[in-house]
């Protein structure tokens, strides 16, 4: 494919859902924000309960991989202020790294999704396939990166990454469990027909 259609591909896409996209960056950078201030760990950008990985779930289903520069924005701006109050160096740079895991995060978590339970949440079996690989095989490979990046960058001790995994599975994972089913709920409600209701 020649790249000049490639690009019109690209921005015929981006023509057709920006509005949304930019929605989405909105409503991920204020549960992001939302998270951080209500209930965070040290440093003070480690969210409790972590929304936007359930956003980003529904944001790549719905518009696939042209939805990642609207997660990685608000992801990066909702993190940089925890890392400028942090004892770490190069705060820009290492937020930039962070912003770029739970990307990966994001990304496995809808690869597995779609590879797995296409269908959704359909039945116990698709259920514990979620609960395990979804939400809790990509949230620990991302609580593993993103420790170890807070740690290289000064951010936190050897000591604490361990915290940081543990963190990242309960958070990002309840970000997700809670999330999604409300997404495929909205997309699955079926309008009552004239003759159900008496």
């Amino acid at each position: 494919m020649p790249v000049d259609s490639f690009a019109l591909r690209i921005l015929a896409l981006y023509r057709r859902h920006g509005v949304s996209l930019i929605i989405g960056a909105v409503i991920y950078f204020v549960a992001a924000k939302a998270g951080i201030s209500m209930l965070n760990l040290k440093p003070e950008n480690i969210a409790v309960l972590w929304l936007p990985s359930g956003i980003a779930l529904v944001m790549l289903l719905r518009f696939g991989w042209i939805a990642l520069p609207f997660m990685f924005a608000p992801d990066y701006f909702a993190n940089l202020n925890g890392m400028l109050t942090g004892a770490g160096h190069s705060p820009y740079l290492f937020t930039a790294f962070i912003a770029t895991s739970d990307l990966g995060e994001n990304l496995l978590a809808w690869w597995v999704f779609r590879r797995f339970t296409p269908d959704g949440l359909t039945d116990v079996r698709n259920l514990l396939t979620f609960g395990f690989l979804v939400c809790l095989v990509p949230t620990t490979l991302s609580g593993v990166s993103t420790g170890n990046i807070l740690h290289l960058g000064g951010f936190i001790s050897s000591d604490e990454i361990q915290g940081i995994i543990k963190s990242y599975m309960l958070s990002d994972g309840l970000g997700i469990v809670l999330i999604y089913p409300l997404f495929q709920a909205w997309t699955h409600v079926q309008p009552l027909s004239k003759h159900a209701v008496n």
